[in-house]
């Protein structure tokens, strides 16, 4: 489900958004709107090719973890699917084939994943089982209810409250399977979070795991080795974490 600008409006009202959080959530897809033609070559400006592959890496270690020669794969805030494609072509040379799908609350990003074979899905993260349910209601789509992997990278610190959305991915998640998280360690530069619309400004190990513990019994982030992230003069480091378990 890919909706127009003008009926995102419609859908988060349906979801229970209030105008306030409405109206922060659509200046963050217009900016994004803006950057989804070139998302691929902005991700490459943060990170150099060994920094992408290590993460990439890690990712598939884990999938490789869970022992399944077809896995049915969730990215949440998705974006261009940068790293989503890489994933499943490398999952594919392991054996593994994947259903992957791509969630995400901008439309110019969901057009992209589906040139790239991911299936896209309008959604927001804090809302993920609610923005599947209305894709359910109001398309027909069928879609998977619980999911053997999902991915959520680079996305959280753009979100309000992290917290609501690994309560919302714990509700999709197969008791089984697993959960990785990937997202940039904090920094300090007030000037750099503002222009990159970043709600928070990155995030110690230790809030992540405050965020996703009421939701996982169990909860493991950890700062990657040799992996930095570097935009405008500020370089930090990269945080990945892996969920199971899940409460629901």
């Amino acid at each position: 489900m890919i909706p127009t600008l003008d009926g995102i409006r419609y859908y988060l009202k349906t979801l229970g958004y209030s105008e306030e959080r409405i109206s922060d959530i659509l200046l963050q897809i217009e900016h994004f709107e803006s950057e989804a033609p070139r998302r691929d070559d902005i991700i490459k400006e943060y990170f150099d090719n060994e920094c992408i592959q290590r993460i990439i890496l890690e990712i598939i270690k884990e999938i490789i973890g869970v022992n399944k020669k077809h896995v049915k794969l969730l990215d949440i805030g998705a974006g261009s699917g940068f790293f989503t494609t890489r994933i499943i072509k490398m999952l594919s040379q392991l054996g593994i084939t994947a259903n992957a799908y791509g969630l995400d609350v901008t439309p110019g990003m969901l057009r992209i994943l589906e040139t790239k074979g991911i299936r896209p899905i309008w959604g927001t993260s804090e809302k993920i089982l609610e923005s599947i349910k209305l894709a359910r209601t109001h398309v027909g789509e069928n879609i998977p209810e619980k999911f053997d992997i999902i991915t959520t990278m680079f996305n959280l610190h753009h979100l309000q409250n992290p917290s609501d959305a690994f309560e919302s991915i714990a509700k999709i998640i197969d008791k089984k399977g697993i959960v990785i998280v990937v997202d940039i360690y904090r920094y300090d530069d007030p000037y750099l979070q503002k222009m990159m619309k970043d709600v928070h400004p990155g995030f110690t190990t230790r809030e992540l795991n405050i965020y996703a513990k009421p939701y996982f019994k169990e909860t493991n982030f950890r700062l990657m080795q040799k992996v930095k992230c570097k935009a405008e003069n500020v370089e930090t480091g990269v945080i990945i974490g892996v969920l199971k378990n899940p409460i629901f």
